[in-house]
């Protein structure tokens, strides 16, 4: 019933695979948040693709940043960020040659903590 990732197939138009993002630590009580972890959160904002095969999004309230394999929806990875990411990500490299980074704009509203702040990420070789 909350935020969820779908990947289709743009050539079949089949369903992939789905998976629920976000959990509800940050908006219900404790032990309540326990009872849905499964569900996934509201979610406001996209995500990006890399050449990879990673897919990077923030978009839900419980403030962490993630990569999603783009063939089977795991997720591989997650970070903290300061405040929540409704923001779609942005990835660039200083040279052709160079490491490729992830950026990520972390915003509060009077919802959740108020403040702001980037938070880039370099990618692995």
């Amino acid at each position: 019933p909350w935020g969820s990732l779908t990947a289709v197939d743009l050539r079949s138009g089949e369903v992939v695979w789905t998976r629920a993002l976000g959990t509800l630590r940050e908006s219900a009580p404790f032990p309540i948040w326990l009872f849905f972890e499964d569900y996934g959160a509201p979610a406001f904002g996209g995500g990006i693709s890399t050449d990879s095969g990673l897919y990077f999004i923030g978009a839900s309230l419980d403030k962490y940043f993630r990569a999603f394999d783009v063939e089977t929806g795991e997720e591989l990875w997650r970070d903290r960020l300061p405040f929540m990411a409704n923001s779609v990500p942005m990835t660039y490299r200083l040279s052709k040659s160079g490491k490729q980074f992830v950026v990520v704009a972390s915003g509060g509203n009077p919802i959740s903590d108020m403040g702001d702040a980037l938070v880039a990420y370099a990618l692995p070789d």
